[in-house]
């Protein structure tokens, strides 16, 4: 991963989690879950998120797994620098506590 200009590089090295693949229901699981830990930012200090790729059972997850950690590291920058899904996540709740 390259060093951001408007975003302190330190502070990635404390949310970059790793990569795993598991085969669950018929399919194979490429995932990378984010915890991003922001007491003033998070309602509960914290915020974790998991992006992910559903593939056939037998496919190879090597040609994928750096697009993956290139989205995640992508989400996270947003995530950083504008709470933009935590911000998506918020407001979802927010409807489906008017709904009920």
């Amino acid at each position: 991963m390259q060093k951001s200009s408007f975003v302190q590089w330190p502070f990635f090295q404390n949310i970059l989690s790793t990569l795993f693949s598991r085969k669950a229901f018929g399919h194979k699981i490429l995932g990378c879950p984010v915890h991003m830990s922001n007491p003033d930012t998070y309602v509960r200090n914290a915020f974790k998120f998991n992006v992910c790729f559903v593939l056939k059972p037998n496919a190879n997850t090597t040609c994928y797994e750096k697009v993956l950690k290139k989205l995640v590291q992508y989400l996270t920058v947003l995530e950083v620098c504008t709470t933009y899904i935590f911000s998506m996540y918020y407001t979802m709740l927010q409807h489906i506590k008017h709904i009920l």
